[in-house]
């Protein structure tokens, strides 16, 4: 049919007319096969690309005609001529309008223009007043032209203003060829925007003061014409101003218009995706599920996730068609749907106004816009279901198969107070065509089993393409599904072996099966072959086959199922993704989960070593060589710890001081150190100044900021663009990105350079730690120390790179109604103290130290290995003690554990908690029991210091 060439017509319309229509459909219906419309015309994508090639009126007509029987708008023609015109879609236009004037000058030259696009009609134009064009199209004697493309040249004609002035022009149809007229005359004003009057003021001032001034030189003395001159300057320049100004506004006034029709499609586009994929998803379900039951609660399934209604519902007949049951529904309480499961509905009174009933008897439509305004023509009934449910508006939409009723599909909004369209009656339709398919599948596949005649008519009807072959493998029978595959024609079952469908590829999987089924009797399931259609194509198919046997149970053929695959592989290829995806997470959690004991065993060595250095710091006071040695010894230590924090950080263990931030202030702070850092790094900052807020570690969040600066820096050695943009985004925007990503608000950080880029086969590893790329420069802690801080704040972090591009570093933190926290500093140093504190600690070298540092600060410190003996040594002498240290992670008895025993003891004991690891769930859960403080190893000698007299002072 594409190829095909209309005959007995001349070529008269221009292939630009019929892409119009094409670029408006993708923009406003990309739901809608553009290739089928093409097809059904005859007309190849190749023409519609040449603009060089033109098309017959038969052509056009049969293009219309089936764009608004898929599109459903009947103002399609209009639409797409002003899509044509105007700013969205001007590719048709551009190269002869763009360099025009004004509106007047682009409008006078339709008649230059409109040629180029057809050969079907003459094109005047004339000006009539300021504003205001008579254009008259007169058809040719021998074109038959239609009314659509009068509307299309309309819709072209009253969208060119807007190219100048931001709104369509006012157009009068006075007389129309197609209402018996000679010509169709259009008569289209507009009103010039303001400036160009303040534009027109300025030129004439412009060239009168220099018109005056001339005579003026002369008779004038040198100071008055200077005063006169000077004067008219300030004119000129006051009015060059003003126009200036005026012209701004009005440009505003424009990009904010198009932004907004961008926002438009861009939600147009989104619905009608959601709504393409309904209706796949739907049919794909009434292809797979054969119970009409679970057909009906599926569908149910996706049309409360697709569908723009608060509630929808089946109703389905029983077989005499006297009732309609309660079969399906969504967005109904239980009380709501236990109700409508004891209700039914009568089809044996003819004269019932029950919405229900009516729109299955009369295979109608049924839209109630206002419930309120139409409950006194409805039935007692139907009115107390309207009030018992709240019904604000209702769609009533009759399942139908070949022309039989089957059941009733029934959307309504009860808190939504959009007005219905046509575009939902349309795609409520289509949905009631795929639910009536369904059903008709899943009840004829019952009645396979029931009769042999039966079963082969009911196979006519299904989607699956059914065949019957003998032993020698030709083809017996097939029901036009199986021929629609094979590219059969009606009724015709070939000459050629089975095999002869399939790809060459599959013929021998195909012998290989015929064997198996043969030599063991079991029924094969949905294999996967390609067929070979007759066009040429591949198509995944997959097949089952059984043996067919006689009487006496010997075999005579084979028969099965043939079932389009495509749909199936590109489930299975989503599923692998999202598989992968979950493992990538598994994987990050368990190595998370490894670094996180590693940093922890690491923390206790580092804090052993630590106190030890604090002991040996103190007993060689005066020693400063000794002291010295000791210091850089404390540096290294430190070092380490600094390291180890970030190994942390990557196991979402950092020790976070959680704030409410505003990540613009951090920002705008740090960004100037950035700068100074290197300087042929150029740093732009790129702040949304309505930036939510969000809870934050503001170290840690500083930390993940130097991290992507340093790995950019390295990526630029000589020298490139820094840029940091911050911006408030939804989970709606975001969605898709991250594997299960919580609905809400976000505020999305963005880092991007202009690097040499991350290599492809780096990119699933970036995030591990100790993975780098800098080979002696680097850790490899960086970038995983990022990914545990973000994911510690809920938070996600995603990158996109492109060698020698550069890459871009996303961070999305959860939003908070809160107010920004104030940044502040606080200084400690080594305080003395005294009493009696139990440091239980089940390391040794840390038990040690931590009493040595204790009794060096002034106190009585004594040690447990354990919360066994803790409580075996010291449960009876709990009044002795002023405080506890407890180690959260021990063997046995968890620190946790001895915490809630010692409290049960004495109620007002006072306890600190110590831990490789930093604040974590089980820890938190400790203090918020009433715990007094917490201390991470490593720590030193003031951090002991500072930590014991808080624990001891702070509820005093």
């Amino acid at each position: 049919m594409a190829s095909r060439k209309m005959e007995n017509s001349r070529p008269l319309y221009n292939s630009r007319i019929f892409q119009s229509f094409i670029d408006y459909l993708r923009t406003a219906r990309p739901d809608l096969n553009s290739l089928e419309f093409l097809d059904y015309a005859g007309i190849t994508p190749e023409e519609l690309v040449d603009t060089a090639h033109w098309f017959t009126q038969e052509q056009a007509d049969r293009f219309y005609q089936i764009i608004a029987e898929k599109s459903g708008d009947e103002d399609i023609a209009r639409k797409a001529g002003r899509f044509s015109a105007s700013s969205a879609g001007m590719a048709s236009f551009q190269h002869y309008v763009v360099g025009l004037l004004n509106t007047e000058t682009a409008l006078l030259s339709m008649a230059k223009i409109f040629p180029l696009f057809t050969k079907g009609a003459t094109v005047k134009a004339k000006r009539l007043a300021p504003g205001k064009i008579e254009i008259v199209s007169t058809p040719k004697t021998d074109v038959d032209e239609k009314p659509y493309q009068c509307e299309n040249r309309m819709g072209s004609i009253e969208a060119l203003p807007k190219l100048f002035t931001n709104d369509y022009g006012h157009i009068e149809h006075p007389s129309c060829f197609h209402r018996g007229a000679e010509a169709c005359h259009y008569i289209v004003s507009w009103v010039d925007p303001k400036s160009l009057k303040i534009k027109l003021w300025r030129n004439y001032a412009l060239i009168g003061s220099l018109m005056l001034l001339a005579p003026f030189y002369i008779v004038l003395p040198t100071g008055s014409f200077f005063f006169l001159a000077t004067f008219f300057l300030c004119l000129d320049i006051a009015l060059e101003v003003v126009y200036t100004r005026t012209k701004i506004k009005e440009l505003e006034k424009i990009v904010e218009h198009s932004r907004q029709a961008a926002e438009e499609r861009i939600e147009m586009a989104h619905t009608s995706y959601n709504n393409s994929l309904l209706v796949q998803e739907i049919g794909q379900a009434t292809a797979e599920i054969l119970n009409v039951d679970d057909l009906m609660h599926k569908l149910a399934d996706l049309m409360c996730h697709r569908l723009g209604f608060d509630r929808g519902l089946i109703l389905l007949a029983d077989e005499a068609e006297t009732r309609l049951f309660y079969k399906a529904g969504y967005g109904y309480s239980e009380e709501e749907q236990t109700y409508l499961e004891k209700t039914t509905f009568h089809l044996d009174k003819p004269d019932s106004k029950g919405f229900f009933v009516r729109s299955f008897l009369d295979k109608k439509n049924l839209t109630i816009s206002d419930a309120s305004e139409m409950a006194d023509s409805l039935s007692a009934k139907s009115k107390n279901l309207l009030e018992t449910f709240g019904v604000r508006s209702l769609l009533c939409i009759p399942i139908i198969y070949k022309d039989k009723a089957l059941g009733i599909l029934a959307v309504d909004n009860v808190n939504s107070k959009v007005p219905l369209k046509k575009s939902d009656v349309n795609l409520l339709e289509g949905i009631a065509s795929h639910i009536a398919i369904g059903i008709n599948n899943a009840r004829s596949f019952q009645r396979l089993k029931q009769s042999e005649d039966r079963y082969r008519q009911t196979l006519e009807s299904i989607e699956e393409g059914y065949f019957e072959i003998d032993l020698d493998r030709r083809l017996l029978f097939a029901n036009k599904a199986f021929e629609e595959f094979a590219g059969l024609a009606s009724g015709e079952l070939g000459t050629n072996g089975f095999e002869h469908f399939f790809r060459p590829g599959s013929i021998a999987e195909l012998e290989r099966l015929l064997k198996q089924i043969l030599d063991s009797r079991d029924p094969v399931r949905f294999a996967q072959l390609d067929l070979a259609t007759d066009k040429g194509e591949v198509l995944p198919v997959d097949i089952s086959i059984s043996l067919i046997v006689d009487q006496n149970g010997q075999p005579t053929g084979y028969r099965g199922f043939l079932r389009d695959a495509r749909d199936r592989l590109k489930l299975e290829m989503e599923r692998k993704e999202l598989e992968y995806k979950l493992q990538r997470a598994q994987k990050m959690e368990s190595i998370g989960t490894l670094a996180g004991g590693i940093a922890h065993n690491f923390n206790n060595w580092l804090g052993g070593i630590l106190g030890n250095i604090s002991l040996i710091k103190m007993a060689v006071q005066g020693h400063g060589k000794v002291l010295e040695r000791i210091s850089k010894i404390e540096h290294i230590v430190d070092n380490a710890a600094k390291m180890n924090r970030q190994l942390l950080s990557y196991a979402r263990g950092g020790n976070y001081e959680i704030k409410p931030t505003n990540l613009n202030d951090m920002v705008q702070e740090i960004s100037e150190t950035f700068a100074a850092t290197k300087k042929d790094v150029v740093v732009k900052l790129l702040l949304d100044s309505d930036l939510g807020t969000v809870e934050a570690d503001r170290s840690q969040i500083e930390q993940v900021l130097w991290n992507l600066y340093a790995n950019a820096t390295d990526a630029m050695p000589n020298g490139g663009v820094f840029t940091i943009s911050t911006a408030n985004a939804t989970s709606e925007t975001i969605k898709g990105r991250f594997h299960n990503i919580p609905s809400g608000d976000y505020v999305r950080l963005s880092c991007a350079d202009t690097g040499s880029g991350i290599l492809t086969e780096h990119m699933d590893t970036i995030f591990e730690p100790f993975f780098t790329t800098k080979k002696s420069k680097g850790t490899g802690l960086g970038l995983a120390s990022c990914y545990g801080i973000v994911k510690a704040h809920n938070g996600f972090i995603d990158f996109v790179s492109q060698v020698g591009v550069g890459s871009t570093f996303t961070i999305y933190l959860p939003a908070v109604d809160a107010i920004p926290a104030v940044n502040g500093r606080v200084s400690s140093s080594v305080q003395k103290g005294q009493g009696t504190i139990l440091v239980v600690d089940d390391e040794e070298i840390i038990l040690e130290s931590s009493i040595a540092l204790l009794s060096g600060l002034g106190y009585v410190a004594v040690g447990a290995s354990s919360g066994e003996e803790v409580l075996d040594k010291y449960s009876h002498e709990l009044n002795a003690l002023d405080a506890v240290i407890i180690d959260m992670v021990m063997p046995g008895m968890s620190g946790g554990e001895l915490y809630a025993r010692l409290k049960k003891l004495k109620p007002d004991l006072k306890v600190l908690l110590c831990s490789g690891y930093s604040v974590n769930e089980n820890i938190q859960a400790v203090l918020d029991q009433g715990c007094q403080g917490f201390l991470q190893k490593p720590f030193s000698l003031d951090q002991l210091s500072t930590a014991i007299r808080s624990c001891l002072f702070k509820d005093t």
